[in-house]
């Protein structure tokens, strides 16, 4: 009697735990399909206001852009993905950058700047920025991407000249 009540019971859960299975997978297709459309508008490399003379995603080589509304170049110095809980130091400019989490629509985000100034972003969007020196040169940090999926943040930083 009892092991046949335990196969009601299991034959009852069997149809729900399809459904919770299939709400799930369409979700994460949902979040994936919205976070690439999301990375299409937000793209800098896409941005029309800039004329890119070369590209190449490798954080070692310098990209120069120039900015057609007043002809001053912009040098991408690094580009990094930064997965979530984890922090990036980038040596050259003295800059430190820690992503606390990732959500949908935006990011936290702990910055510490070479003057030692800290500063926790709790609604860093794409394309959001902060203008800093390093060495007497002037660099802008851009977030350029949020991957909520997966993660994950990617920023850039850019030499102003």
């Amino acid at each position: 009697m009892e092991e046949k009540t335990a196969k009601k019971k299991q034959r009852k859960l069997i149809p729900i735990i399809g459904l919770f299975i299939s709400a799930g997978i369409l979700t994460f297709a949902a979040l994936n399909y919205c976070e690439k459309e999301d990375s299409k508008q937000t793209d800098p490399d896409n941005d029309s206001s800039f004329e890119s003379e070369s590209f190449d995603s490798s954080p070692e080589k310098s990209v120069v852009q120039k900015d057609s509304s007043n002809q001053a170049s912009i040098i991408l110095i690094s580009k990094k993905e930064i997965d979530e809980h984890d922090t990036y130091v980038d040596y050259k400019t003295g800059i430190t950058i820690g992503n606390v989490n990732t959500y949908i629509e935006n990011a936290v985000i702990n910055i510490t700047f070479p003057n030692g100034e800290v500063l926790k972003d709790k609604n860093a969007i794409p394309g959001k920025s902060w203008t800093y020196e390093s060495n007497g040169e002037e660099y802008t940090l851009k977030l350029l991407k949020i991957a909520y999926v997966n993660g994950y943040i990617e920023i850039g930083i850019f030499k102003m000249n």
